[in-house]
């Protein structure tokens, strides 16, 4: 299949500051129908990323604190999403075939990357795009 990435990837509003909370943030995934968000920094570079998961984790880990008050302090309002954002952004470039990206995705164990043109990310491929992709294949 001669399938480009640039015809698979999802692309649009997927950035937010470090410094949105982690309410803000949640509900923007939850509006736009995304299951990641890239963080940048003040400057507009990217710093991290932020899945389900990574929401997850967090409450999982304040539930299990005995003497947590997290939850009871606003938690969500509180807490910026760059406190929970995992710092590694894994990435591939535009011209990355599907099925290299398929591999990183499984070497990784992650379900999906950023994609770049000229060092810039302009997009996001997940499983569930190259899955699609397959699907139309048959």
């Amino acid at each position: 299949d001669e399938t480009k990435l640039s015809e698979i990837m999802s692309v649009g509003s997927f950035f937010v500051p470090e410094d949105t909370t982690l309410y803000d943030s949640l509900h923007k995934m939850l509006d736009s129908g995304i299951s990641r968000l890239l963080v940048k920094d003040s400057t507009g570079t990217p710093v991290g990323i932020v899945t389900y998961k990574s929401f997850l984790k967090t409450a999982m880990y304040h539930t299990n604190q005995s003497k947590s008050e997290t939850f009871a302090k606003g938690f969500g309002q509180t807490y910026k999403i760059g406190q929970i954002m995992t710092r590694q952004i894994i990435s591939v470039s535009i011209n990355t075939s599907i099925a290299k990206v398929a591999k990183i995705l499984i070497d990784y164990r992650v379900h999906g990357v950023a994609v770049t043109h000229k060092q810039r990310i302009v997009g996001f491929v997940t499983e569930k795009d190259i899955t699609r992709q397959l699907a139309k294949l048959s």
